[in-house]
């Protein structure tokens, strides 16, 4: 099959690849390689084409699991930031937020950008990848990740966007998973 620009996401065959594989179509051009589609089945509802060994995707962590990973990451965070700035002697009130804002930051753009998952998603046994299948996403996935959730006046609205479409999308992706071409998935 050769998709063209007006073909939705979603997994298929491409033109050139071996008979009975499919690849990852993301409404503008091919993502990752052919994989092998096991009983006709389509690998969309499994998930991301990257995965050595097994089925050759990434299985889209479910929304419940993605929630509980963040309640975590959250009281793990705050833990931390508040053993920290009463050792730094952070006592002012502009001081403490300024402090746990760039906590924040620190700590899930760099796990993410780094090992590929918070401390929270680790423990749940998700983890961030790349619409190409590759994890750690790097740098700039991580920062669009956080920034889009960050702008002043629209998080709000961004996170009640992105709740809605976890629920409702396929892939479970937020608008932060889409901005820096990333989904969250299981890697247990």
């Amino acid at each position: 099959m050769s998709t063209g620009s007006n073909q939705p996401p979603g997994w298929y065959h491409a033109q050139g690849d071996p008979p009975g594989t499919q690849r990852y179509w993301d409404g503008s051009h091919w993502v990752g390689g052919p994989q092998m589609v096991a009983g006709g089945r389509s690998p969309d509802a499994g998930g991301v084409p990257g995965r050595a060994g097994g089925s050759g995707v990434f299985p889209f962590a479910e929304p419940a699991t993605r929630i509980l990973a963040r309640l975590i990451d959250v009281v793990v965070m705050l833990v931390a930031a508040l053993v920290i700035a009463s050792v730094a002697g952070v006592d002012n009130q502009v001081e403490i937020q300024l402090f746990f804002a760039a906590a924040g930051v620190l700590y899930e753009v760099a796990f993410t950008a780094l090992k590929g998952a918070t401390p929270g998603k680790m423990a749940m046994g998700i983890g961030v990848v790349t619409t190409a299948g590759t994890s750690p996403p790097g740098w700039g996935p991580a920062v669009i990740r956080w920034a889009v959730t960050a702008i002043p006046c629209i998080g709000f609205v961004v996170f009640i966007v992105s709740l809605v479409w976890l629920f409702t999308d396929a892939q479970h992706r937020t608008v932060g998973d889409r901005a820096a071409g990333t989904f969250v998935v299981k890697t247990k």
